[in-house]
Order: C-alpha cells, then sequence, then structure tokens
C-alpha cells in the first residue's frame, strides 16, 4: 500500500514538473539520409533474420555492410556537429 503510494505521488509529480521532449529533440544532426540508412539497415538484419542467421555469404555480407555504413555516418555527423560547436563556442570567447 505504502509502496504503491510512493510510486504514485512520484508518477504525478513527474508528470507535473519534469520537462518532456519530442523523440529525436535531442539529435540535431539528424537528416534524411541517416534515416534512409537506418531503414536500409533494417532491411537487411529483417532479410537476414528471415535466414538461418548465416554468418558468411551475399546476406550476411549486406547486412553487415548496411550496418557498418549506417554506424558510420551516425558517428560522422555526430563528430560534424560536435565540431560546429565547438567552433561556434570557441569564437564567441
Amino acid at each position: 500500500m505504502l509502496y504503491s503510494r510512493i510510486v504514485n505521488s512520484l508518477t504525478v509529480n513527474s508528470n507535473c514538473y519534469v520537462p518532456r521532449a519530442k523523440p529525436g529533440f535531442y539529435k540535431p544532426w539528424w537528416n534524411d539520409t541517416l534515416s534512409e540508412l537506418k531503414q536500409a539497415s533494417i532491411s537487411a538484419h529483417k532479410l537476414w533474420k528471415a535466414f538461418p542467421c548465416p554468418k558468411t555469404g551475399d546476406i550476411f555480407m549486406q547486412m553487415r555492410t548496411t550496418k557498418l555504413a549506417y554506424k558510420n555516418a551516425i558517428k560522422a555527423y555526430q563528430m560534424e556537429e560536435d565540431s560546429y560547436f565547438t567552433n561556434d563556442l570557441h569564437n564567441c570567447f
């Protein structure tokens, strides 16, 4: 009884005082290219899982290639955004 009252109190207060953000709010570097790469990676992964998750072959290489392209693009856009922010901050000083 006490536990449920505490949980309820915390839930109500968090809804009132904790700010909510839309999905993607903290990713200003996200763009359509990354969305397309993500969808390609998901599709290749689903195809890979549809087969008995092969460890070699064309399906495996397609899954690995699309996943690597997606991850590398994310890293590149994140680094570009960080560099842009750092340069702007440096220029302000």
